[in-house]
């Protein structure tokens, strides 16, 4: 199946559409596999995104210097942990899964053949957006505490494969989400906030390699699922667990309340 443009919502919403009827999704027969359980799950959450009134108002320009930059902060603090998380995965990961987490890892490392660490690139988009160092600072922290809260998460749940099994699946989640709204989030950064292609680079890697990544991240769910033997029963208990809230507007749309960067 090919993937969605990237560019307006109302293509998205279309190609979603077309996505969930040719695939049966309106209902979750015994004989459905856990890659379509999942992809079904993850359209939910992006229309979610897509839909909110936040989005809306950046995707249109109407928003705020201020919406813009809360936006950019959440966005980089989201991510900035990203080779970390997959280190994570990857040593959790079933042999048939493995190769290609490891290769996910070290492209977020920058040690692939392009050699550029993707964490750099948000903190250069920090910069470009005027945070500075204050501001970087600042995501770097919260960073760590996402991180932190995660490693904490663990408590909620029984066992160490089911924490990594709600980690892939929302890695997983917002690899697949990028690739097909990383072209849109670059083109409003760049008019509200007159941000030059270097800026963006971060969205032209997630835009482009996540195209590759979000299908491969399905079959790595799959493969996670049979190798540490979930039932299908499991798999949707812990696709509530981890979509109990829209991850997407959690991390990318959710400021203090009060914040003067609101719409």
């Amino acid at each position: 199946m090919c993937n969605p443009p990237c560019c307006k919502i109302q293509e998205i919403y279309a190609w979603l559409n077309l996505t969930f009827f040719l695939s049966g999704l309106m209902a979750y027969p015994e004989t459905m596999s856990a890659r379509i359980v999942v992809e079904k799950r993850f359209g939910e959450q992006l229309e979610g995104l897509l839909r909110s009134p936040r989005w809306r108002a950046l995707e249109s320009g109407q928003a705020g210097r201020g919406l813009y930059l809360a936006f950019v902060e959440n966005l980089c603090a989201a991510h900035l942990c990203s080779p970390q998380i997959l280190a994570f995965l990857y040593a959790l990961a079933p042999p048939s899964s493995a190769a290609k987490l490891r290769e996910n890892m070290l492209e977020e490392m920058g040690l692939d053949q392009e050699g550029i660490a993707h964490p750099s690139l948000l903190l250069d988009l920090a910069r470009a957006c005027g945070l500075g160092e204050e501001g970087c600072a600042r995501v770097q922290k919260r960073a760590r505490g996402d991180l932190s809260r995660m490693c904490m998460e663990a408590l909620l749940l029984r066992t160490l494969k089911e924490l990594g099994f709600a980690a892939l699946v929302e890695v997983s989640a917002f690899e697949w989400m990028l690739s097909r709204t990383a072209t849109t989030i670059a083109g409003f950064l760049r008019v509200s906030l007159g941000l030059n292609p270097k800026a963006l680079l971060w969205f032209h890697h997630h835009a482009e390699v996540d195209v590759r990544h979000a299908a491969e991240a399905l079959e790595n769910i799959e493969d996670y699922a049979a190798s540490y033997g979930f039932s299908k029963d499991e798999i949707g208990a812990m696709l509530d667990f981890v979509f109990r809230e829209n991850i997407f507007i959690r991390r990318y749309l959710d400021f203090p309340s009060g914040d003067s960067s609101q719409p």
